[in-house]
């Protein structure tokens, strides 16, 4: 049964669970609920049985039974995520904003004590109130925020600024501008990155600050090794990664075989590497004399790197951005942006062929969100037809993230930040710019066809480096050898990451 965790499976398995589980799956709710209930007289406290029944009347909408059952199971076993994620929807489903507002606060200090991520909880509250902005229930939004702040302030400040600042999100989505940007203000105590946050005209004028000098000076810090553009006849579009040598060294390599493997025709990979050493040169021969099908670009910046030390982290994730115009102007062919630590898991050109002079950019866009100041914008992908008004975008991305270069500060979330603000102020100018929309799951994004696979968690895994570089050094061997088959290869590449279903 598609319901059951196994961590919280009955011990005591006997005919009324099987046949209450039965029933549940055939839709037969009367009959599942008698049996659910036996097994329980039996096995008082059964967590398995009690998720079910939970499951069930999530099933027949009926929100607070479904919420009592998920949170007693939450109870029994503080780190069962499912249980609370399902119970807190159903109780926001259900209006019930108090209960809400205590449910997160245990979930808040089970998280701590079970290891659970800690953002768990702003997510579940910013679900919740998404459920009601999508049915333009406001009323029933603010009761959230009001309880849930009013809850964790005698318990949790970094949280309780996570809550105000969706509560930031609600007043500017209704339009109360005064109240949204107080709120943005009291969360920036603890959320650093809200220090890049912009409204009104701020986002313009600062980009119309931006000296013309700044953006040579840029420029000229950025080395293209190979002067002769290559031939790009037939290539069709350009994936760009940008990162920092450690990045290059243990992803590169990652990157460029799956567009080899995947691609049907000649692509073209460029690699722009901040702090590039002799190794970077050197992995760049590498991968030149490995691939098949695909010309590796690259690029280099040995300087213009003057930032503390967390700032320079978020540097290397803006630098792909700040490069984007000079490496769509060198190949002058449709541009995806990848994060390195990735894999196409299909011939990228899958993405870019959807987009064109109509409709020039494709982007993880959820404006809706109450988290959007920030979120509207994933950075994971962005795909680019080059015309004037994409060009025109990515001077504003770059002009606003030099912006706050030159002021020493690129907090963590600002390229996403950025992006947001710069796509915002696009539609303010009149800008014909629609968005295709990219859509996210499990670290995946796709557009139609074509996926792109994000490595999140698995990277922070013990042991994943070894692994990685062993899979690597294996296929990239007999990729060069010809001794494995692109059909081999592929689904090699597939399985190492689960990914068998892509």
């Amino acid at each position: 049964m598609s319901s059951t965790e196994p961590n919280i499976r009955c011990q005591c398995p006997d005919g009324h669970l099987a046949a209450g589980n039965n029933h549940f799956d055939n839709k037969n709710y009367d009959e599942a609920v008698s049996a659910f209930f036996q097994h329980i007289a039996q096995h008082p406290g059964c967590a398995e049985a009690i998720f079910n029944l939970a499951a069930l009347f999530e099933d027949i909408n009926d929100p607070e039974k479904a919420a009592t059952h998920f949170l007693e199971v939450a109870k029994q076993h503080p780190a069962h995520l499912p249980s609370w994620q399902r119970g807190l929807m159903a109780l926001a489903k259900a209006r019930q904003a108090d209960a809400f507002a205590d449910a997160l606060v245990s979930f808040i200090k089970a998280g701590e004590e079970q290891g659970l991520f800690w953002k768990w909880p702003y997510y579940m509250l910013q679900h919740a109130c998404d459920h009601h902005m999508a049915r333009d229930d406001r009323e029933a939004a603010f009761a959230f925020f009001n309880a849930t702040i009013a809850r964790s302030q005698q318990y949790a400040r970094l949280h309780m600024c996570w809550f105000i600042f969706l509560f930031g999100g609600y007043f500017l989505r209704i339009g109360d501008v005064k109240n949204g940007v107080n709120c943005m203000k009291f969360a920036s105590k603890e959320l650093r990155f809200l220090v890049h946050a912009c409204f009104g005209d701020e986002f313009g004028d600062r980009v119309a600050s931006v000296p013309d000098e700044m953006l040579r000076r840029f420029d000229e810090s950025v080395d293209f090794p190979d002067r002769e553009t290559p031939d790009v006849a037939g290539s069709r579009c350009v994936v760009l990664s940008a990162c920092d040598a450690v990045y290059f060294k243990r992803f590169g390599l990652l990157m460029a075989l799956s567009v080899d493997l995947f691609s049907q025709e000649k692509r073209i990979v460029h690699f722009h590497v901040v702090d590039a050493d002799e190794a970077c040169d050197a992995l760049v021969s590498r991968l030149r004399a490995l691939m098949r099908k695909i010309h590796i670009g690259y690029s280099r910046q040995p300087d213009f790197q003057d930032l503390p030390r967390e700032d320079r982290i978020t540097y290397f994730t803006c630098s792909r951005f700040m490069v984007a115009d000079r490496v769509m102007q060198r190949y002058r062919l449709p541009l995806l942006i990848a994060d390195v630590d990735g894999v196409f898991v299909d011939d990228p050109v899958l993405f870019t062929d959807q987009l064109s002079e109509e409709a020039p950019l494709a982007l993880l866009y959820s404006p809706e969100r109450l988290d959007a100041l920030y979120n509207a914008v994933g950075g994971g992908l962005v795909g680019l037809y080059p015309t004037q008004r994409t060009a025109a975008l990515l001077d504003l991305v770059k002009r606003y993230m030099l912006y706050w270069y030159e002021r020493r500060q690129m907090v963590w979330f600002f390229d996403q930040l950025t992006w947001v603000h710069a796509v915002e102020d696009a539609k303010r100018r009149g800008w014909n710019l629609p968005v295709t929309r990219l859509v996210m799951d499990r670290g995946r994004i796709a557009l139609g066809a074509a996926k792109f696979f994000q490595v999140f968690e698995e990277k922070k895994e013990s042991g994943f480096d070894q692994k990685l570089s062993q899979f690597l050094d294996e296929i990239g061997s007999r990729w060069a050898s010809g001794t494995i088959s692109p059909e081999e290869a592929k689904s090699r590449y597939k399985s190492f990451f689960g990914l068998e279903d892509m």
